[in-house]
């Protein structure tokens, strides 16, 4: 799986990429549909206190985005700093980081003036190196983030690479090398969080508001679907994103708005940003699954004999197994939407669309999009897209481990019933 130009989670830039990723930084300050001046720069409610924590996951080759300027250009940690003037004297980030030093914690208010990360004192520094993608340090984390920062509402951010519902060991989120180093054929060698483990953790506590995954491949009906009870809305990406992940220097002001987070409004913040170049978003109304996949169920039993006959060639698809499983154990990544207009009948798709876009009510797409799989990019037919990936477990993958994982997710006992 470890190949020089292909890296898990966030698309790392090689050589051929560095420019590209300089061109994704430049539109992603100078788009101006994000603009602050807006309605959303309004006070927020004194009476509703929000905390969102960012997980940064970077102890692997992100970790020079992590708390890295390049060529004077602000990273996310700075990009937060920013854009504090988006919160309210009630409001709280919580900026937890683990990268090549040792992991710690941030408390960002509107009150906070440091510039840069580096010129702040953390509020609290881990005495050793932990493992980030472990759910007892994701538990250690929100127990100290709600234990310091109680909130009416709290969101929570996971920064780092991702795979989407492909069980661990191999996949899933994140990739902790536990060697403190951010470079060389090491650094995304390490041990990455199961969803399924970080449901049972985020289980534990009062639904978030919404979960943001800002990192590859994230954004699948499987994922979702395991998470639905711990989060209102889920957002991310079915494909890769840009290196240099979402532009918090605007997106802020959506996440702090006057009425609280705006999913809808932050995706699109950050479509905007890189729009483009290639960039695929949605949002997830975790209210509306149980729905989706009822019907989804039932009109793929009622098509089974046509699934199986399927030209998949025609299917919209975010990584092409067939030509790189040698670069990375996961199944092919097709679109969801653009399976079931495949395979449905005209009535019945239009049945199945009602009720996939009350599940996904925002869904963003560029033209096109770019694969670090074999350094290519990928034309978007909008039609066809739907913004979330779904797996099913065809015959082709038999030899693979996620064949028989499949059935370990709560998605394939609802759809294979």
């Amino acid at each position: 799986m470890e190949k020089e130009k292909v890296e898990k989670g966030h698309v790392v830039p090689s050589v051929a990429f560095f420019m590209l990723s300089m061109l994704f930084l430049f539109f992603a300050f100078v788009f101006t549909s994000c603009s602050k001046d807006d309605d959303s720069d309004k006070a927020k409610d004194e009476s509703v206190a929000q905390t969102v924590l960012v997980y940064m996951a970077a102890e692997n080759s992100l970790s020079i985005y992590a708390t890295y300027d390049m060529q004077s250009q602000k990273c996310d940690a700075d990009e937060m700093l920013e854009s504090v003037k988006a919160m309210s004297d009630n409001d709280r980030l919580v900026l937890f980081i683990d990268d090549t030093d040792l992991p710690r914690i941030y408390v960002l208010t509107n009150k906070t003036k440091a510039s840069r990360i580096t010129q702040m004192e953390a509020d609290y520094t881990f005495p050793n190196d932990v493992d980030s993608c472990s759910p007892a340090t994701l538990k250690q984390v929100l127990d100290w983030t709600r234990s310091h920062c109680p909130a009416d509402e709290y969101g929570l951010v996971f920064w780092s690479h991702g795979s989407g519902w492909v069980p661990g060991p191999k996949h899933a989120f994140g990739v902790d090398n536990g060697k403190n180093v951010g470079g060389g054929a090491v650094a995304n060698v390490g041990t990455q969080m199961d969803i399924s483990d970080m449901a049972t953790v985020l289980s534990a506590y009062p639904k978030f508001d919404f979960l943001f995954f800002d990192a590859c491949f994230m954004q699948s009906v499987e994922l979702c679907y395991e998470l639905r009870h711990c989060a209102s809305r889920i957002m991310g990406s079915p494909a890769e994103i840009p290196a240099l992940g979402a532009p918090y220097s605007t997106l802020m002001y959506r996440m702090f708005s006057a009425t609280g987070a705006n999913p809808s409004a932050m995706m699109q913040c950050y479509f905007d940003a890189f729009s483009e170049d290639a960039c695929l978003l949605s949002v997830v109304d975790c209210n509306q699954l149980d729905a989706l996949a009822t019907l989804t169920a039932q009109l793929l039993q009622k098509y089974s004999a046509e699934l199986s006959a399927m030209d998949w060639s025609a299917v919209l698809n975010y990584f092409d197994y067939d030509k790189y499983r040698s670069l990375a154990d996961m199944p092919d990544c097709y679109d969801m939407l653009s399976i079931m207009k495949h395979l449905l009948s005209e009535t019945d798709f239009k049945q199945w669309k009602e009720a996939f876009v009350q599940a996904v009510p925002t869904r963003l797409a560029s033209a096109f999009t770019y694969t670090m799989y074999g350094d290519q990019y990928i034309d978007i037919d909008k039609e066809e897209y739907g913004g979330l990936t779904m797996y099913l477990p065809l015959f082709k993958y038999k030899d693979d481990f996620f064949y028989s994982d499949y059935w370990k997710t709560s998605w394939a006992n609802i759809i294979q019933k």
